[in-house]
């Protein structure tokens, strides 16, 4: 209220330059300009509507806008940007008598373009567009653009700040689906690279969170230009580690190592494999498996004892199945055992049996053959 009252001179001075006064018009201003310095609002509107005379709101928007332009004006000791804009957006500024000087001075206070400023119109939507601009809201910004949409500067600094409150919008609620819109609905906004990368965090962090091969590989596909795709590979055979070690089959072990042939857990899967293939074929306890281990892993810790298994298996099939073939099989593979000689003799065993079934049959046969 105080600053108000520091307004006369600049009051006088404008209704003064813009007006042909006549003696009795000097009275009517004498008596606006006694009201306003006694903050007798009232008043000095009736004052100005005589001045004018015009209506009430005329004369009302004119005391507006010449209060505004004392806080307007960047050279007026009263000079104060927030009070000027709070005094002119009441008035229905499109109603207000142009002066083309004045008004730039005011619309230049608002931090619009003066050289955007050519007619009232112009100045009118600057007024508007800082009422928006105020107000912060998407929504309102939007109506602006729609009913000013012509004036490209205020236009693209609204559209700029539209961009803005989406971009902190999405940036708050830190989500696929918000950072996913705001891309769609704004492709052309200077926070898309941000949105971008703040999107392609979020898809690896989900990724990450499930931790599994086809869903890395999904990733990949969808979004092979992610700055994320190294981690994401390696993670992929971190999965496919891990499901092996799970798993404990020589089948995911290899085909692992068909993927990562030179990863730093091939040894690793290698020995897994031997241990895994010694145990199963301790379980079949059979001739085929134990050669072949002995044959494919000759440097094995378990090649010792898969030899004596193999040993034991053929020897222990010698002894049960007692022919010529499988003691004669035994002695060629270990000649120079103990066993080696046990077979020998059992096939001497066997010879001489056949000997005496031959010496028992033949008087028969020559029997059989007088008669």
């Amino acid at each position: 209220m105080d600053r108000l009252r520091h307004l006369v001179p600049v009051v006088l001075l404008s209704l003064m330059i813009s007006s042909n006064s006549a003696f009795g018009q000097k009275r009517i201003l004498d008596r606006a300009k006694k009201a306003i310095y006694q903050l007798d609002y009232q008043d000095a509107q009736n004052e100005l509507k005589l001045y004018l005379k015009k209506n009430d709101n005329q004369a009302n928007n004119l005391f507006y806008l010449i209060s505004a332009r004392c806080y307007g004006d960047p050279e007026s000791p009263y000079f104060d940007v927030d009070t000027a804009y709070k005094i002119v957006s009441q008035a229905n500024y499109q109603e207000i008598p142009f002066d083309p000087k004045m008004d730039k001075v005011v619309c230049k206070s608002f931090k619009a373009c003066s050289d955007t400023v050519e007619n009232r119109k112009d100045m009118y939507a600057s007024i508007l567009f800082h009422q928006a601009m105020d107000k912060n809201e998407v929504d309102v910004l939007k109506t602006f653009i729609q009913k000013y949409g012509q004036h490209e500067l205020l236009k693209a600094k609204a559209t700029s700040t539209i961009h803005a409150l989406e971009y902190e919008k999405a940036k708050k609620g830190n989500r696929i689906l918000h950072y996913s819109n705001f891309i769609e609905n704004y492709p052309e906004a200077e926070q898309v690279e941000l949105a971008e990368a703040a999107l392609d965090k979020l898809r690896y962090e989900r990724v990450r969170r499930v931790h599994k091969v086809r869903e890395y590989e999904i990733f990949l596909e969808k979004y092979p230009t992610s700055l994320y795709t190294a981690e994401v590979v390696e993670l992929i055979e971190k999965a496919r580690w891990e499901y092996c070690v799970r798993a404990e089959s020589v089948y995911r072990y290899q085909e692992y190592l068909n993927h990562y042939p030179n990863s730093s857990h091939t040894g690793e899967a290698y020995s897994i494999i031997e241990k895994l293939q010694w145990k199963q074929i301790l379980q079949r306890n059979e001739i085929a498996y134990y050669r072949w281990f002995v044959q494919i892993y000759p440097q094995s810790e378990y090649n010792r004892l898969a030899k004596s298994k193999l040993f034991e298996a053929l020897w222990q099939e010698a002894r049960e199945t007692s022919t010529i073939e499988s003691y004669q099989r035994f002695i060629r593979e270990y000649p120079n055992t103990k066993e080696a000689r046990l077979a020998q003799q059992a096939i001497d065993v066997i010879l001489l049996e056949l000997i005496d079934d031959v010496d028992n049959t033949a008087p028969l046969l020559l029997n059989n053959d007088y008669e």
